[in-house]
């Protein structure tokens, strides 16, 4: 059984497992644009919380040593958010292949940044997998967390991806003000649904203090 499964990953995805992988971890910009109340860059303020990007010949300089040095051959692209700019991300993959340079990669974005075009140019460069921040499968408990999306981007987000033949990471957060028990199950049946097939990671919200989530839980009495 497992075997015949991971030929069917293997022949849809193409997320086959690097021989002797070698793995580097790399930054390419700090920091979200964005105001999701659960998150911890809402509690910055000024410069800290503004997004900062690398150029990207410093970041494939690093990949080009890293590679000479240790033949790496996987890159985990630990940004927040990898879709702030998409011409970055055009202009990274172009290098890549400029440069010659054979990784398998994978990164994060945000449903409403991807478009048919762009996870082309990712897979054409290397890319296998995408995390997407869904956190909910309810509109309404989307715009209680400020996501600036909906259950339909996510859908047509995943849509998009399965057919660029990519791999996908789903997250998802439990626990926001306006869950209810019928919010946790219409997610749950999204995820039978839709991501049966791909890596699911599920967590409960994390009220980070400063956090528009924190200040809601200590005004409920729920945190001291």
């Amino acid at each position: 059984k497992w075997h015949a499964l991971s030929n069917q990953y293997d022949n849809y995805y193409q997320l086959r497992t690097r021989k002797d992988p070698r793995q580097l971890p790399i930054t390419s910009g700090r920091s979200c644009p964005f105001r999701c109340t659960f998150c911890q860059y809402d509690t910055l303020e000024g410069s800290r919380r503004k997004y900062r990007s690398r150029s990207t010949k410093s970041i494939i300089n690093e990949i080009m040593h890293f590679q000479s040095l240790y033949g790496i051959n996987l890159l985990q692209i630990y940004d927040d958010l990898f879709s702030v700019k998409s011409n970055k991300i055009y202009e990274f993959c172009e290098s890549l292949k400029k440069n010659k340079i054979d990784v398998h990669w994978n990164a994060s974005m945000r449903v409403g940044d991807v478009t048919p075009d762009l996870l082309a140019a990712m897979k054409d460069a290397g890319c296998i997998n995408i995390g997407y921040g869904f956190e909910s499968a309810n509109d309404d408990i989307l715009k209680s967390m400020n996501k600036g999306i909906t259950k339909k981007q996510i859908e047509k987000a995943i849509e998009m991806t399965e057919k660029a033949k990519l791999g996908i990471q789903a997250n998802f957060i439990y626990g926001d003000p306006k869950e209810t028990e019928e919010t946790v199950i219409s997610t749950k049946k999204f995820n039978e649904t839709y991501c049966m097939d791909h890596i699911v990671h599920s967590d409960y919200v994390t009220p980070y203090p400063g956090s528009p989530i924190y200040d809601h839980s200590v005004k409920k009495g729920l945190i001291k």
